[in-house]
C-alpha cells in the first residue's frame, strides 16, 4: 500500500513540476555533446540513444550533428551521426564514372563570358582526367564547346568551336598531386588583367577580349588567347561531369584515353560571368548560398552542383536552373572537400562567417570593429565609408589626426 501511495505521489509532483515550466531530465538520459556546440545531443533528454546520434531520419530533437555547430532539426539519412545538411559528400568516380545532366536545355554560351570551378583530388599519382565538359559529342561538325581537365597533373581548360578547328588551351604552371584537394577555375573573360608575362600570357594575350585564365588553388596561373572561334550555342548538346569526350576531335588527341577523371570531384560551379581572381577566393572554401558575399544568383550562376546528396544516383543542381545530372558507371560517395563552417568562430573575435564577419581568420576583423590603418576591412563594411580599399594618404600611422583614408574621412 506504500509502494502504491508513494508511486501517486512520485507521478503527480512529476505532473505539477511539468505544468510549472520546471526541466525534469529522464533517469535514463546521457548528457552526451559529441560536436562540442554546448547543447546535448539528447535534445530531449529522453535516453533514446536516436536522439543523440540523429540516425533514423529523427528530426524532432536531435542536435549534434554539426562539428562546433548547433544545427537542429537536421536528418541524418547514412545514419552516421552528421545531418545531412552538414556533411559534405563527394563522388569517386573510379575508372569509367562520370555525371550527364540529364533535365533542361543547356545554356547557350555563345558570345558569352564563362567560369567554370571544382575541387578536385586525384587517387593516383599522377592526376589525369576531365573535370567538366559542355558541347557536343555526337554531330563531328557541331560545337566542341568548353572542357577542363587534367592531363599527366597539368589542370588545363579550353574551348573551341568545330572538330575541324585547333582547340585553344590553357594550362596550368606545374603539376598537383595525388590524394590531395585542389581548387581549379577555368574562365573565358573580357577582363583586361596585369600579371608576370609567360610564354602564352603576354601582354598583349591579356588584353584580349575575350582570352583564358586558369586558376589553381585560388591564385592566378596562366593565361591563353581563345584565337577566333571559341564556343557556340550548347543548348541541344551535353553536360558532363567527370569526363571529357575523347573520341572525337579535336579533344581526342588532348585529352587521350583517359578523359575519365580517377579521382574525387566536389562543388562544381558553372557560370556565364567570368569570375575574377578575388572572387573565386572568397567564396572557394564555402558552398554557395551559406556565407556572405557567396550568394546563388541564378541568372550568371548556371550550374551547381554540390553533391551533398551521399546517396542514390541523382545529383541535384543548386542553382535554381535544374539541371540535375544522373551518375552513370563507377561512381560513388565519399567524403567531400572539408569546407569553411559558417557557424564557428574560427579567430575567437566572438562573430561567425553566419554573423556577418568577413574574415574568420583574423580577429581584428569582424562587424562593428573599429578601422585602424591596417590595410584591412576592420569593420566588414565594403563598399560603404572608409572601409573601402583601405588606401591610406596620411604620411604615417601614428595617431588619430594623421590617417587620412582615400574618401577623405579622418580617423
Amino acid at each position: 500500500m506504500f509502494k502504491f501511495k508513494k508511486v501517486i505521489f512520485l507521478m503527480l509532483l512529476a505532473f505539477i513540476l511539468g505544468m510549472s515550466g520546471v526541466l525534469l531530465v529522464n533517469a535514463n538520459a546521457v548528457a552526451i555533446d559529441t560536436d562540442g556546440d554546448g547543447i546535448l545531443d539528447d535534445g530531449d533528454n529522453s535516453g533514446v540513444a536516436g536522439d543523440n546520434t540523429c540516425t533514423g531520419g529523427n528530426t524532432s530533437t536531435c542536435d549534434d550533428n554539426c562539428v562546433n555547430a548547433y544545427n537542429p532539426l537536421q536528418e541524418d539519412a547514412d545514419g552516421d551521426g552528421i545531418g545531412n545538411a552538414c556533411e559534405d559528400s563527394a563522388i569517386d568516380f573510379g575508372s569509367d564514372g562520370y555525371i550527364e545532366v540529364i533535365s533542361g536545355s543547356l545554356p547557350d554560351i555563345a558570345g558569352k563570358e564563362l567560369t567554370v570551378e571544382a575541387w578536385v583530388k586525384g587517387s593516383a599519382s599522377t592526376v589525369t582526367g576531365g573535370i567538366f565538359s559542355i558541347g557536343s559529342f555526337s554531330d563531328f561538325f557541331t560545337n566542341r564547346g568548353m572542357h577542363m581537365w587534367v592531363k599527366d597533373g597539368i589542370p588545363k581548360f579550353g574551348v573551341t568551336a568545330h572538330a575541324t578547328s585547333t582547340p585553344d588551351i590553357v594550362e596550368g604552371q606545374g603539376s598537383i598531386l595525388g590524394n590531395v584537394w585542389y581548387h581549379i577555375a577555368g574562365a573565358l573573360t573580357n577582363n583586361v588583367h596585369t600579371h608576370p608575362e609567360s610564354a602564352s600570357c603576354t601582354t598583349l594575350v591579356m588584353a584580349e577580349t575575350p582570352h583564358m585564365d586558369i586558376y589553381v588553388n585560388g591564385e592566378f596561373s596562366d593565361c591563353a588567347t581563345t584565337g577566333a572561334l571559341f564556343a557556340v550555342s550548347s543548348g541541344s548538346d551535353e553536360l558532363d561531369i567527370g569526363r571529357v569526350g575523347y573520341d572525337l576531335v579535336p579533344w581526342g588527341v588532348e585529352v587521350g584515353s583517359t578523359n575519365y577523371f580517377d579521382g574525387v570531384i566536389d562543388e562544381v560551379r558553372f557560370w556565364t560571368v567570368a569570375r575574377t581572381e578575388a572572387e573565386i577566393q572568397q567564396c572557394m572554401n564555402y558552398e554557395l548560398g551559406t556565407a556572405v558575399g557567396c550568394g546563388i544568383n541564378s541568372a550568371e550562376l548556371k550550374g551547381y552542383w554540390r553533391f551533398d546528396e551521399g546517396l542514390g544516383t541523382i545529383v541535384t543542381d543548386s542553382s535554381g536552373n535544374g539541371y540535375n545530372g544522373n551518375i552513370t558507371g563507377t561512381g560513388i560517395w565519399v567524403t567531400g572537400y572539408p569546407f569553411t563552417d559558417i557557424n564557428v568562430d574560427g579567430d575567437g573575435d566572438g562573430y561567425t562567417v553566419a554573423g556577418g564577419d568577413c574574415n574568420d581568420g583574423d580577429a581584428t576583423v569582424y562587424p562593428g570593429a573599429a578601422e585602424i590603418c591596417d590595410g584591412k576591412d576592420n569593420d566588414c563594411d565594403v563598399g560603404t565609408g572608409d572601409g573601402v580599399a583601405e588606401t591610406w594618404i596620411g604620411a604615417s600611422c601614428d595617431g588619430p589626426d594623421t590617417d587620412l583614408c582615400a574618401e577623405g574621412v579622418y580617423e
